[in-house]
């Protein structure tokens, strides 16, 4: 294996990179990473000014040597080494996790998968719910101003025009909301409730022209079932 050397981008042409990993035997391979990001040390005395944060560093990943690693382990036995660094600085050593990188990522791509699964039944329930709520105000809705929605009808009064009430409110609810985003300094979400409010449109009209359709013959007959 040989060793690896992460490089940030505004560093990637600096001279002394250069002589570094010229003529090295092995042979480095020059990773570039972002700019300016922060590692911990495990050395305070290393960064006195940031508390053993380093900004910007360049490290070496599985050099042909202990000497070489970023983290001073002294000892061929890393955890045992790891553990006296810790230590050492007063850090708990039951923080330590002895995990290869690999395992790692078997680990964390599980920990998603069943993230996922169980976002995806609490959408789902929360989904049903929110059509559940919504149905039922669409009913409450229907009785209320049925004589209005029925004479509208016979009139020849459109769809939208027999409903403009509850098209109304229910556009000024994701207004509201859309300002208050927009206050919040989230511009996103403003996009996601303008989605949301095409898909609950299109679920609302559908949801109207059933209770309409449905409904209406029993209403007249005078029942509320």
């Amino acid at each position: 294996m040989h060793p690896i050397i992460l490089v940030p981008e505004n560093l990637i042409n600096d001279s002394k990179i250069k002589a570094f990993t010229k003529g090295s035997d092995p042979k480095y391979e020059i990773i570039t990473i972002q700019s300016n990001q922060k590692v911990y040390s495990f050395r305070p005395e290393l960064a006195t000014k940031n508390d053993g944060w380093i900004i910007n560093p360049i490290m070496i990943i599985d050099g042909s040597s202990l000497n070489d690693a970023f983290i001073p382990i002294k000892d061929k036995d890393i955890e045992k080494g790891f553990k006296e660094l810790l230590n050492k600085y007063d850090i708990d050593d039951k923080l330590f996790l002895k995990m290869r990188p690999s395992e790692y990522f078997d680990d964390h791509m599980k920990w998603l998968k069943e993230d996922a699964v169980r976002y995806l039944v609490i959408s789902i329930f929360s989904l049903l719910l929110v059509a559940i709520v919504i149905y039922q105000s669409i009913v409450i809705y229907f009785k209320r101003n049925m004589k209005r929605i029925l004479i509208l009808k016979v009139n020849g009064n459109s769809f939208v025009e027999r409903y403009d009430i509850y098209f109304i409110t229910d556009l000024s609810l994701f207004l509201i909301m859309g300002i208050i985003s927009v206050f919040l300094g989230r511009p996103l979400n403003v996009v996601a409730l303008f989605v949301i409010y095409l898909l609950n449109i299109i679920f609302l009209t559908s949801t109207l022209r059933h209770v309409e359709s449905s409904k209406i013959i029993t209403y007249l007959k005078g029942s509320d079932s």
